[in-house]
Parts: C-alpha cells; structure tokens; sequence
C-alpha cells in the first residue's frame, strides 16, 4: 500500500521543514557570533558545511511540539526548554562523538558542566531561548510564512530546503568517513 500525502498534510510537513530550517540557521548565526567574538576572529560552527545548526532546529521543533497549546506560561516552557533541549545536546554530542570520533562543542571550561557536553550557563540559556521562542519569536514567523508563502509556494520552499540538507549532509558525512 503506497503512502501518498495530500496537498494539505504535504503544507503541513513543508512548514515544519521551513520552521526546521529558520531555527537552525538563527542558530548558526548565533553560534557564530557568539564563538567568533569569544576566539577573537570568525569561526565556522555546525556539524554541516551550510549555514545551519540542525540542534537548534531540532531543538526548536520539539519546544513547538511539546507547547501546541496557545498560551503556555513562562516557566513551564523555561523549565521544559532547560531539560529537553539539554537532554538533546547531551545526547547529540555523545552521539557525534560515538558516530564520528569528534567534539564539535566543549564545555570543560565552562563551570558546572557535565562530562563537558552540556553546561548550567548553557542549559539557563536554552530555557530563556526556548521561552522566547515558543511565547514571543515563533508567532511572529509563523504569521509571517502564512504571509509571504501561499501553501504551493511553502511546499515548493520545503522541499527545495530538505533537497539542499539532503546535499549538505551528504558532502559532510563522506568529508567526515
């Protein structure tokens, strides 16, 4: 039995690529900025080549799955942003470690961290990022695609970007193996 979307369920899942895609480059942009002012001169982050850091995106999808509901409150998503998105760096730099021999973050230096992988400066910050997020950022970009892509052109803008990760993390993963 062949699995075929329809039109409507295709927008839906080419919106959540877009949210996907959006999320995970202000993450690269903030991951650059953020590591090129503290190196002294501009650093490249993320795992793939392309301007986009797939842990934020990531991260960023499972705040907005978790808090569908319309008026979430403030500590709520905080709490929830510090331990999902924490558990996920946790387990996301223990994976690219196993998978591929590398850190591509390290937070030894950085008071109460563990393992070095994740830190309590770090895990604050995704819990306010998480709450800016889901009560204040995401409304807005969600309003703001409704506007400017009719639902053939978000479909067309979503598959265009999984096209383009496909890509990307194709040439990470042989520059990597």
């Amino acid at each position: 039995m062949a699995c075929v979307l329809d039109k409507n369920k295709m927008y839906r899942l080419c919106t959540w690529v877009l949210w996907f895609v959006f999320y995970s480059f202000i993450g690269w942009f903030f991951e650059t900025v953020f590591t090129s002012l503290e190196a002294g001169h501009l650093t490249q982050r993320g795992f793939l080549y392309g301007p986009i850091c797939p842990i934020y995106g990531f991260g960023a999808l499972l705040l907005l799955l978790i808090f569908r509901e319309e008026h979430p409150r403030f500590l709520a998503v905080f709490c929830t942003g510090f331990l999902a998105v924490t558990l996920l760096e946790y387990v996301t730099s223990y994976g690219l470690e196993v998978l591929f021999g590398q850190r591509w973050w390290d937070y030894y230096h950085w008071p109460l961290n563990i393992n070095g992988r994740v830190s309590l400066l770090t895990s604050l910050a995704f819990g306010l990022m998480g709450a800016g997020l889901v009560l204040f950022l995401h409304p807005r970009v969600k309003r703001l695609l409704q506007k400017l892509l009719s639902p053939t052109a978000t479909i067309v803008a979503g598959i265009c970007c999984l096209g383009l990760i496909a890509v990307d993390l194709t040439a990470t993963l042989f520059s990597l193996c």
